[in-house]
C-alpha cells in the first residue's frame, strides 16, 4: 500500500500547482509567511491552518486529511494502523538514507538540465520533506546538514527558474542556515553563491559582497566549485561595468573549469556544471552587460557548439543571449532563429528564465554598430563559413561604438547551471 503523503508535501504540491508564492498563500489564508514556510518544511501547524489552505488551494480536503492522520492512533482493534504520513525515520539507518538521497539528488539535477524546473521541483521538495524526518548524530548529522543545504539550494534555483522569486529567496536563506550548521565551507560557499545570484539585479552591491564572501569560503582545490564562484563574481562585476575585474574572474574560471563534464548531473560535486563551454557563454553574457555585443557573438556561438546535450535548458539561455546580441548588431535573421529555438526550449522545460530571454523585445541597433560589427557578422553569414572560435583573450579595453541608449530590460530570472 503506498505511503500517504505528508501534509507538508501536499501543501507544497498544491501551492506550486496553484502558482502562488508562500507570501501570497499566507495572505489568502490569514497567516504569516513564516507559518507557511515552516509547515512546508515539516512543522505541524493547527488544523484550522490546513483547512484554510485546502479551501484556497482547492485541494478537496487532502491537506487536512493528511494533518488529521498525524493524530491517528498507532493501532486499531489490535491491527496495525495503515501507513500514514512521513514520521521520523528512526528505523532507517541514517547513513543509508543519506547516501540514497545523495544519489537521488544527482538524478534530479540531470532531470532539471534536460526537462526543466517543473519536472524536478516536486521531487526536490519531497526529498527535503524526507530529510527533515531523519535523525542522525556525529558525522552522519554533519552529512545530513550538508545534503539538506544542497537540496535547499537546488529548490531555490528551481523556484527562481519557475518564476517563484519569493520561494527562491526562502529556500536560499534556509540553505545558508543549514550550511552554517554543518560548518562545511563548500556548502557555505554554495549557499552564498545562490544568494548572490538572487541579489544580482535588485541589489548589485550586495551581490558583489556575497560573491566575494563565497570566494573566501571556497578553495581552488575544489576546481569546479571555484570555477562557478569566479563566474558569478564576473557576472556581478560586469553588472557594475568593471571590465578589468570581470575579465580577470573569467580568465581564472576558464583555467579551473572542467573541459570534459557532459553528464549534467553534477556528479563531481558543487559547480561541476560550470564547464569551459559555460565559461564561454558567460563571457558572451558579460560582453552584453558591458555594451559590447560584437564581443559576445563569437563566445556564444562557440558555447552552443561545445555544450553537451545534457544541458538542454542552458542551451536555451545561450540562444536567448545570442538572439539579443544579433539583434543589437542588426543581424535579424540569425537573431530570429536563435530566439525561436530559445522559445521552443523555454516552453518545453517551463523555464521562466529561458522564456524571459525569448520574449524580451529586441533593442534597435545603433548606426555605428550596423556599420562595423554587424557588417562583419553579415559577411560571415553570407559566405556560409563556420563560426569563428571563441577567443580566450581578455575582453578588449576599447569597445566598438556604443548602442543607442535604451531602457534596461526587465530583470531576468535566468541563472546558470552552477547556481543550483
Amino acid at each position: 500500500m503506498p505511503r500517504t503523503p505528508s501534509p507538508s508535501a501536499l501543501l507544497r504540491h498544491h501551492r506550486t500547482r496553484a502558482g502562488l508564492t508562500q507570501r501570497e498563500l499566507a495572505h489568502r489564508v490569514g497567516y504569516s509567511r513564516s507559518t507557511v514556510a515552516n509547515a512546508e518544511t515539516g512543522d505541524v501547524r493547527s488544523a484550522d491552518f490546513y483547512r484554510r489552505c485546502d479551501e484556497v488551494l482547492a485541494a478537496d480536503g487532502a491537506i487536512s486529511a493528511a494533518r488529521a492522520a498525524l493524530d491517528a492512533p498507532a493501532a486499531l482493534d489490535g491491527r496495525a494502523a495503515p501507513p500514514g504520513p512521513v514520521r521520523p525515520l528512526s528505523a532507517v539507518p541514517p547513513d543509508e538514507a543519506i547516501e540514497h538521497l545523495r544519489r537521488h539528488w544527482h538524478h534530479l539535477v540531470r532531470t532539471d538540465n534536460l526537462l526543466g524546473p517543473r519536472a524536478a521541483l516536486p521531487d526536490v521538495l519531497e526529498a527535503l520533506s524526507t530529510l527533515t524526518t531523519l535523525r542522525a548524530t556525529g558525522p552522519a548529522r554533519t552529512a545530513l546538514r550538508c545534503l539538506s543545504a544542497r537540496y535547499a539550494v537546488t529548490a531555490s534555483w528551481l523556484c527562481q527558474d519557475a518564476g517563484l522569486p519569493g520561494d527562491a529567496a526562502s529556500w536560499a536563506g534556509q540553505a545558508l542556515e543549514l550550511a552554517h550548521e554543518s560548518a562545511d565551507r563548500a556548502s557555505i560557499a554554495w549557499a552564498l553563491h545562490r544568494l548572490s545570484r538572487l541579489a544580482e539585479h535588485g541589489e548589485p552591491e550586495r551581490a558583489v559582497s556575497l560573491g566575494r564572501a563565497a570566494l573566501r569560503q571556497g578553495t581552488d582545490a575544489q576546481r569546479p566549485l571555484a570555477a562557478a564562484l569566479h563566474v558569478q563574481c564576473a557576472r556581478v562585476l560586469a553588472q557594475r561595468a568593471d571590465r578589468p575585474g570581470c575579465d580577470a574572474m573569467l580568465t581564472r574560471a576558464a583555467l579551473l573549469a572542467d573541459a570534459r563534464e557532459a553528464t549534467g548531473d553534477d556528479r563531481t560535486g558543487y559547480g561541476s556544471s560550470c564547464t569551459r563551454a559555460w565559461v564561454l557563454a558567460t563571457r558572451g553574457e558579460c560582453a552584453l552587460r558591458l555594451d559590447a555585443p560584437a564581443d559576445a557573438v563569437g563566445p556564444l556561438r562557440t558555447a552552443l557548439a561545445l555544450l553537451a546535450p545534457a544541458y538542454r535548458r542552458n542551451r536555451g539561455l545561450v540562444l536567448g543571449r545570442l538572439a539579443e546580441a544579433c539583434a543589437r548588431l542588426g543581424d535579424v535573421d540569425e537573431g530570429r532563429r536563435a530566439a525561436a529555438e530559445c522559445r521552443t526550449i523555454g516552453e518545453a522545460t517551463g523555464s521562466a528564465s529561458v522564456l524571459a530571454l525569448a520574449e524580451a523585445p529586441a533593442p534597435a541597433p545603433a548606426p555605428a554598430e550596423l556599420s562595423s560589427g554587424t557588417a562583419r557578422a553579415g559577411r560571415t553569414n553570407r559566405s556560409g563559413s563556420s563560426c569563428p572560435p571563441a577567443s580566450t583573450a581578455p575582453l578588449p579595453r576599447s569597445r566598438p561604438a556604443q548602442c543607442t541608449p535604451r531602457a534596461p530590460a526587465a530583470p531576468s530570472t535566468a541563472t546558470t547551471a552552477p547556481a543550483r
